[in-house]
């Protein structure tokens, strides 16, 4: 009896597996079919058509239920509101200042910013087209100048209270850009500009009132340059990686005598910041080593240690200076006519400063970490006052959720800001090397794609109290140094989709403990966005070989690619944000781009039939939603000093975030 009944079991199992064999053998054929229909149509499309670029051919798929009496006028326009971030990279001498009004002035990315803290507002400039990298404040403390490097390295003179332009001098140093900016401390009709390459340096002197440039001279150095003063009409100094020179003009004729820094117990080294003593023919230079020196004319004649490691930089305050240093030390300073300068005060901060203003008894230090601190020497406190990213690398992540802001870059860090008060609520830094970011529907979880092929689920209330909790880790890369391009939770939460550059879209059933219910590989690169319908029951997905896949379950329930891909058309997405389809097409005019790697993003808000794409030449284009035809209208937005790598719509607010300039734009989005 016991051997017939496990003799009926066998069979039943041997039944069972026939089964499951046949089914998933009738899959793979149904897998074959679909997809040979998908590449069929795919094909179809690709065949030569003059309406639109090549890379746009297999996806211009006309809609049926489209409004083509809709129109084509944008009803909206931006206006930049916030920017959450300053310069850094190739920035020299000092990159910030305090007007007459007590507001702090700087620059993020191509912009000019003024920043007044009382109310906790900003006021922009955007004249520049590329990156600015110096800055000096005019001695009457409401007239700035901003250089910047690039095609048009010019320098800008500009109110700080009106906000006006006064004059925009056309530098032309090539190649290599604007380099460092000193009004005259004597005669502030007259600037000092210094640029050009490593290898040739070059001095300009304009009146910059008439927009004259009166000298020129070449060579000025062959090395690195860290700052440079225009102390009168007859002397400037000059500080870089092999020491100081001094640089003096009579009739019409400079001549440049290096400072004797190894008389005296010095040496020669990096020298970061200058600032003016207290006559015209002394300066005081920070070092390497984190010695002030104490020149006069060319003759070092104090030494005084000031900070351990570095003395980045340094800034003229009411009866002295200020210094910051890699110690992240922030101090001030009297002059002392035995000592040569005194300490007078000290405030400790988390991290070094690399750049620093003061006024009265306030100091703004920039820190290396991005950060803007507020130092109060009254009481010896200090606030972070603004935040942002820096790093050698360039900045990816950005979402949006309600009132709150998440961003990071390849600093590591993955930072929540408040929207009501473009304050940092937390951050966190760790492992992730984060390159997309998304939170999950239910604000439960924070989903981090990783450069190195690893998805990161964060517990999202513990970053709000800068607490690292990584609830999963998915592996999602065939290998470690394979990134993740592309992330995103469906509308429902259920679902997570993942991009990755082996090629593959991964899919997480999140009830599940995030496992892993697809691994699919139709796609022949990086696919780099991703998006998902309203119902939560179909991706689409776009790869850097110009392929627009669509993919949904099939009878059985298994995530598979789908075939006729015209058929959705007309479907509703629910965050679009991949930059090829007939509906965003009109952001393509290839007057503009090279290729279609040229737009990296794209988003839509239907609520006002507005399409906003981020380029690689750091504009923001506007369109409206669906674009009807190839050249639709189209508004530009200029800002950001890099390709923007992510923009995303949020309430009343466009969302823009610049690659190298690692700046997070705020644009309110306003009717005309």
């Amino acid at each position: 009896m016991g051997c017939n009944t496990s003799k009926h079991v066998d069979e039943e199992v041997v039944k069972e597996e026939n089964v499951e064999n046949n089914n998933e053998r009738v899959e793979e054929e149904e897998d074959e079919e679909m997809k040979a229909l998908a590449d069929m149509e795919l094909e179809a499309a690709n065949r030569p058509n003059e309406k639109y670029p090549p890379f746009l051919n297999g996806v211009a798929w006309e809609p049926e239920k489209v409004d083509k009496e809709g129109g084509v006028d944008i009803d909206y326009k931006l206006e930049l509101e916030w920017i959450h971030g300053a310069s850094k990279k190739n920035t020299k001498g000092n990159l910030c200042g305090v007007n007459a009004e007590g507001n702090l002035v700087y620059s993020a990315a191509a912009v000019g910013v003024v920043y007044n803290p009382k109310d906790h507002t900003q006021r922009f400039v955007t004249g520049h087209t590329d990156d600015i990298v110096c800055l000096d404040m005019h001695p009457d403390g409401t007239l700035v100048a901003t250089g910047s490097r690039g095609k048009d390295d010019e320098v800008h003179i500009w109110d700080t209270t009106t906000m006006e332009t006064k004059a925009v001098l056309k530098t032309s140093f090539t190649p290599g850009g604007v380099v460092c900016v000193s009004f005259c401390r004597t005669n502030p009709s007259l600037i000092a500009v210094l640029g050009g390459n490593n290898e040739n340096q070059k001095l300009q002197i304009w009146k910059w009132e008439d927009e004259e440039k009166t000298f020129e001279q070449d060579k000025i150095a062959s090395t690195i340059t860290y700052s440079f003063l225009f102390n009168n009409e007859n002397r400037m100094v000059w500080t870089g990686k092999n020491g100081v020179q001094i640089l003096t003009m009579e009739d019409g004729a400079l001549d440049a005598k290096r400072a004797s820094l190894s008389s005296n117990g010095g040496e020669i080294q990096r020298c970061f910041a200058s600032c003016m003593g207290d006559a015209e023919n002394k300066t005081v230079v920070g070092t390497k080593s984190g010695d002030l020196y104490v020149l006069e004319d060319h003759n070092l004649t104090h030494i005084v240690k000031a900070h351990k490691g570095s003395c980045r930089a340094l800034s003229r305050c009411k009866g002295g200076f200020v210094s910051v240093g890699a110690d992240g030390n922030c101090r001030t300073w009297t002059f002392d006519a035995d000592e040569g300068v005194k300490p007078v005060r000290n405030v400790q901060l988390r991290d070094y400063g690399r750049a620093v203003c003061a006024n009265d008894d306030m100091a703004y230090v920039f820190e290396k970490d991005g950060d803007v601190v507020a130092v109060n020497f009254e009481d010896d406190s200090s606030e972070i006052i603004m935040y942002g990213h820096a790093s050698s690398g360039e900045a990816w992540c950005l979402d949006v959720v309600g009132d709150r802001l998440y961003t990071g870059s390849d600093d590591g860090r993955i930072v929540v800001v408040d929207n009501s008060t473009n304050k940092k609520i937390g951050e966190v830094k760790g492992k992730l090397k984060p390159r997309d970011i998304d939170v999950s529907p239910d604000n439960q979880f924070i989903a981090v794609a990783s450069s190195k092929g690893t998805v990161f689920i964060l517990a999202r209330s513990d970053l709000e109290k800068s607490e690292l909790t990584i609830i999963k880790d998915l592996d999602v890369a065939k290998r470690n140094d394979e990134r993740v391009e592309a992330i995103r939770f469906s509308p429902d939460g259920k679902w997570l989709a993942v991009g990755s550059a082996d090629t593959t879209l991964n899919i997480y059933e999140v009830a599940k403990d995030f496992k892993r219910v697809a691994r699919l590989s139709d796609h022949t690169s990086t696919i780099f966005n991703l998006s998902w319908d309203e119902e939560s029951k179909h991706i689409v997905t776009t790869c850097r070989a110009y392929e627009v896949l669509y993919w949904g379950r099939n009878k059985r329930g298994r995530w598979r690619r789908l075939p006729y891909p015209s058929t959705l058309a007309d479907e509703d997405w629910h965050d679009y944000s991949c930059t090829l389809g007939w509906k965003v097409r009109g952001v393509w005019d290839m007057s503009d781009y090279n290729d279609g790697t040229d737009i990296n993003q794209l988003a839509v808000d239907k609520s006002r039939n507005l399409i906003a794409a981020g380029d690689d030449h750091g504009k923001i284009v506007l369109v409206r939603f669906p674009t009807l035809y190839q050249l639709p209208p189209r508004e530009m937005y200029s800002g950001h000093a890099s390709h923007i790598t992510r923009v995303k719509f949020s309430g009343d607010y466009l969302y823009s975030a610049g690659g190298f300039d690692e700046c997070f734009f705020k644009w309110k989005v306003v009717p005309k």
